[in-house]
């Protein structure tokens, strides 16, 4: 029996890119830069992926929306951190 097809069709992938990028060029909009905004898109995109996993997976609904609703008060916090820091200047 084979799990895993011979040539995957890369869904998961583009859509995880997708995800990735869309975050990657909003954070830029607000000011990030690039490669600050990069990291923290796949950080948000990477913990979203698994949040959803967690939630089909432990079918615990209360505490993936728990853990989902920390992970967006740590992403704003942290781009508030940020755009402070690049405001003040060297």
């Amino acid at each position: 029996m084979v799990i895993v097809a011979a040539e995957p069709r890369g869904t998961s992938q583009e859509h995880f890119r997708m995800l990735h990028r869309k975050i990657r060029d909003w954070l830029m909009v607000q000011g990030i830069p690039e490669e600050y905004a990069d990291t923290d898109a796949r950080l948000f995109t990477s913990t979203f992926y698994g949040l959803q996993f967690d939630f089909v997976v432990m079918n615990e609904p209360e505490a993936a929306t728990k853990a989902f609703e920390l992970m967006l008060a740590v992403f704003f916090n942290n781009l508030e951190t940020r755009l402070a820091g690049a405001g003040q200047g060297p």
